[in-house]
């Protein structure tokens, strides 16, 4: 199985879809969907480390929303240089 990130909020399970838009507040008033850019936005560069659910209004941390699945092979390998 190989490794992939789920984007939900991580308080109540709600998936954001591509069509789905936040706006640069405050900042310069761009709409995007801060997923395709980790929550940086495209037109002014403002960083966003937290982030709104459209769905219940609640506010996490940005990185929070981004859930790992399957196996790492990246960890596998570093596992196996530390055990050696």
């Amino acid at each position: 199985m190989d490794r992939r990130v789920e984007i939900f909020c991580p308080k109540c399970r709600w998936e954001p879809q591509q069509e789905d838009r936040w706006v640069c507040r405050p900042g310069c008033g761009h709409e995007w969907n801060t997923f395709d850019t980790w929550g940086v936005c495209p037109d002014c560069g403002k960083k966003f480390d937290w982030t709104d659910c459209l769905s219940c209004g609640a506010r996490s941390p940005h990185a929070e929303w981004y859930h790992h699945f399957g196996r790492d092979p990246v960890r596998e390998k570093v596992r196996q240089f530390d055990t050696a």
